[in-house]
């Protein structure tokens, strides 16, 4: 007798039907990672990335550029922003101009006065500390990289009468070692144009001031935090 052997149905799970987007995974929420890295001069390798934009493994001038900008970093003075905007060429002029009054404000504060003994002159023991402060030794350092002889510019900087003087040597020292260093830069040196001098002035802010330009720039209607 030949038996006939029928394949048996699985029985069906009962319950309620709820439907085939049941069984659908839900859409997960889309997750965009919106942040910035801020940073100022002294969290990166200045000297070499200035000596690479240059064309150099290394240099002098961008080894004593980054000393003096470093040494200045986080300094409280506050420039104004420029009311219109500026071409190329008067916005390097511009920022070049407030990194030399950078220095000016921090070579009154090394003088150890009151308010940088900006409503007086400054004593003679006053401009002894300032010509004995780790900023005039970078100062000195950007003058010697651009050529002059070291006893010359030692034998320049000392003694000095007034603080104008003093200000004004060191005001021109600064200018001409940025004006060199940016006219060595390829203008694409870092992939795309780039006004060096601008990024030179910026890369002097204490962290907090660039983390509020950030959000002045991003603008209001942003995600709360």
């Amino acid at each position: 007798m030949k038996k006939t052997i029928k394949a048996r149905r699985s029985p069906r799970r009962r319950g309620r039907r709820t439907g085939a987007a049941s069984t659908a995974p839900s859409p997960l929420p889309r997750i965009v990672d919106l942040h910035a890295h801020v940073f100022n001069a002294r969290c990166i390798p200045l000297a070499s990335i200035i000596a690479n934009a240059m064309g150099d493994d290394c240099n002098a001038l961008a080894d004593a550029l980054a000393w003096l900008l470093q040494a200045i970093t986080e300094s409280s003075y506050r420039a104004k922003a420029p009311k219109t905007p500026l071409s190329a060429r008067r916005a390097t002029a511009y920022y070049v101009q407030q990194i030399c009054n950078v220095v000016d404000f921090e070579l009154r504060i090394a003088s150890g006065a009151d308010g940088g003994a900006r409503n007086r002159a400054m004593t003679a023991s006053e401009l002894r500390r300032v010509e004995r402060s780790a900023l005039m030794d970078a100062i000195r350092e950007v003058a010697v990289a651009q050529g002059a002889p070291r006893p010359s510019v030692v034998n320049t900087t000392a003694g000095f009468e007034t603080f104008g003087a003093l200000s004004g040597w060191a005001r021109a020292t600064v200018r001409n070692g940025l004006e060199e260093t940016i006219d060595r830069m390829p203008e694409a040196a870092w992939g795309e144009h780039e006004n060096y001098a601008e990024f030179f002035y910026n890369m002097l802010l204490a962290e907090e001031h660039l983390a509020e330009r950030l959000r002045d720039d991003y603008g209001t209607g942003l995600p709360p935090l």
